[in-house]
């Protein structure tokens, strides 16, 4: 993997947004290592925070340390109707403090968006709604040609604990 030049100083830039992200990024196939976010009382946190018809190819994000309150993913903490997430992948540290969860390896809360051919070997761990790429999937949102490893934790209830997802069905299983 190739490293993305710069620092925290450019992730900074880049993962908190009033405002949806709604445009492109192609990360080329370069990675971003060490993203650390602590705000355990924000809600929406990952690299981009809330993302809406956002088209998101080949990022990867290592060795992350991420802590929110609810929707909290690597990539993007709350997913809402983007046009493509591909080549995505993930590894390190992902949590959610707050009761609601939602925490996900690449996307906390999607809704509306197909994964494709995306990984991670990220931990998780939240009160509720545990999931191994995303913490919660709705509106029969498809995770295809993709996989995880690594461990869940849930504190308080994981309404459905799965392979894939914290909440709702597997509509495409492929590993």
């Amino acid at each position: 993997m190739k490293e993305m030049v710069g620092s925290r100083s450019v992730i900074t830039i880049l993962k908190i947004f009033e405002f949806p992200f709604s445009d492109s990024l192609s990360g080329s196939n370069f990675t971003i290592d060490g993203l650390y976010i602590n705000r355990p009382e924000t809600n929406s946190i990952g690299l981009f925070g809330f993302t809406n018809g956002a088209s998101l190819e080949n990022i990867g994000l290592t060795n992350v340390s991420i802590i929110g309150g609810t929707k909290v993913g690597a990539l993007s903490g709350y997913n809402l109707g983007s046009i493509i997430i591909s080549g995505c992948h993930s590894s390190g540290n992902i949590g959610a403090e707050m009761i609601e969860g939602n925490a996900g390896r690449l996307i906390g809360y999607n809704m509306n968006s197909d994964i494709s051919d995306s990984f991670s070997n990220a931990n998780v761990d939240s009160h509720q709604n545990v999931g191994w790429l995303t913490g919660t999937n709705r509106n029969d949102s498809v995770i295809s040609n993709s996989y995880n490893t690594g461990s869940s934790v849930y504190f308080f209830r994981a309404m459905e604990l799965g392979r894939w997802i914290g909440w709702r069905k597997l509509v495409s299983q492929d590993q």
